[in-house]
């Protein structure tokens, strides 16, 4: 009948000194130690210990209706405290820090980790290391929930990069098993800009001119997206927002800037210290919306808004307020020639010690181009941007409209492919049988099969009074 939890099992288990390995994992998972007790409705883990990769672990806890999960693929729910030492995650997913060697253990037959279904499972995890790529993460505390085929970290905080990173997100293969759902909101703090860099491919796309910046960043961002088979992030898949806070630093050697610095020339523009330098992004498709910011530097104001690629491709427009002071021949013959170009034109202009400036700066990250003009000329430029931020929120919309479309689809799916294993198990052909009917021939399979329990079960209770003395 499937009543499980009428089953009774009390006692317990000890483990010493085991150990175990398998065809397909040769690595040796040690046990010196764990005990199980059992009770009417759970188990008890009590104080375990393994070693498995040079890693030490510990745990705890409790787990319900253990036999419903294995007899039947019931639910199994439980809490339970986990603590490692020393984690390298490369040699647990069998690859190495080394891009050469993850790509040659990268190939066509890798899974994403498939999430448990039938767990309900809340786990509190602490670790005093983990490895994770190229980056060392110390003192992570966060709480895991397991549940629907879905891992959700919460609260989570780790020490990586010369700062402090707090993460909340979650993972699940519930819809798609090849591309796993991801949702991450992180906050970092006092993180080294350099290192962060080259640490994650993400920041390579979001922030590219961190490549060339030195000095700490605060950020804060929200993102939504999907994972390949080999757990890296499908970039164009991303959706999301965030700011970027620059504390301190310098910026060299970036040759966007070095271009406008070689066009107007203004010396002081190659290399330039920045401080309190904070920008709001939004992602998605492939682009990231770099809302207006204004930078400062000995006497230059710029207004910087656009548009960057994933692709490395820019789109950005500066409005700028330039002493003539700090120009050289080259630039202010620029400006003068600026200045007759739009008298010509109809446009009476005039330069004071202050020129206001705009710069359309397109092209590539590497190679780019500036074309400049002056402010009450180039009306056209700044209007462009403005359309290109209302077709990328339009895009953003379809984008996520359309996310939303193909899971609900991939939800109808499941559900009807369920029922059709369901209505297999009555005696019911699905093939001859149109799905959208196949609920009400269920109701009446089952109502028939009551009415008939019902009767027989009457009849017996009749028969037996009658048959009394």
């Amino acid at each position: 009948k499937k009543e499980y939890d009428k089953i009774t099992m009390t006692g317990t288990a000890a483990f010493t000194n085991v150990n175990y390995k398998s065809t397909a994992n040769p690595d040796v998972l040690k046990i010196p130690a764990a005990a199980l007790t059992f009770n009417t409705k759970t188990v008890s883990l009590d104080n375990a210990t393994a070693n498995y990769l040079g890693t030490t672990l510990t745990a705890k806890g409790s787990l319900t209706n253990l036999i419903g999960y294995v007899m039947n693929s019931q639910t199994l729910s439980g809490n339970i405290t986990a603590g490692a030492d020393n984690i390298d995650l490369n040699k647990w997913m069998g690859t190495t820090a080394s891009p050469a060697a993850i790509t040659t253990t990268t190939n066509t037959t890798a899974q994403p980790f498939a999430v448990p279904a039938n767990m309900n499972l809340t786990i509190a995890a602490t670790a005093k290391k983990v490895t994770y790529d190229k980056v060392d993460y110390t003192n992570i505390n966060g709480t895991l929930l397991m549940n629907e085929e879905k891992i959700v970290l919460k609260n989570v905080s780790t020490n990586a990069l010369d700062g402090t990173i707090g993460i909340d997100g979650s993972y699940s293969t519930l819809l798609n098993k090849q591309k796993p759902d991801i949702s991450l909101a992180y906050n970092i703090k006092n993180v080294d800009v350099q290192k962060a860099f080259f640490a994650y491919n993400t920041m390579q796309s979001l922030m590219p001119i961190g490549k060339f910046l030195a000095g700490k960043l605060h950020s804060e961002l929200t993102m939504t997206g999907n994972l390949s088979n080999d757990m890296m992030p499908l970039l164009n898949s991303l959706t999301g927002k965030g700011n970027m806070l620059l504390l301190e630093g310098v910026l060299a050697k970036f040759a966007p800037l070095e271009k406008i610095a070689s066009v107007l020339d203004v010396d002081r523009l190659k290399s330039i210290s920045v401080k309190d330098i904070k920008n709001y992004i939004e992602f998605s498709n492939g682009k990231v919306l770099v809302k207006p910011f204004t930078i400062k530097v000995e006497g230059i104001e710029m207004e910087i808004g656009g548009f960057h690629g994933f692709d490395q491709s820019i789109d950005y427009g500066i409005k700028m307020k330039l002493p003539r002071a700090l120009m050289g021949t080259k630039g202010n013959a620029l400006v003068n020639n600026l200045v007759a170009s739009a008298n010509s034109k109809g446009i009476p202009i005039k330069v004071s010690d202050i020129v206001n400036l705009t710069l359309k700066l397109t092209g590539s990250v590497s190679n780019p181009s500036v074309a400049v003009n002056l402010k009450e000329a180039a009306g056209d430029v700044i209007k462009e941007l403005e359309q290109q931020v209302v077709d990328f929120a339009r895009a953003k919309a379809d984008s996520l409209k359309q996310k939303a479309k193909d899971s609900l689809n991939i939800v109808k799916n499941q559900a009807e492919q369920k029922l059709k294993e369901k209505l297999a198990e009555k005696g019911i052909d699905t093939n001859k049988l149109n799905i959208k009917n196949a609920k009400d021939t269920l109701v009446n399979r089952v109502t028939d099969t009551l009415k008939k329990r019902t009767t027989d079960s009457l009849k017996k209770k009749l028969k037996n009074i009658l048959n009394r003395n």
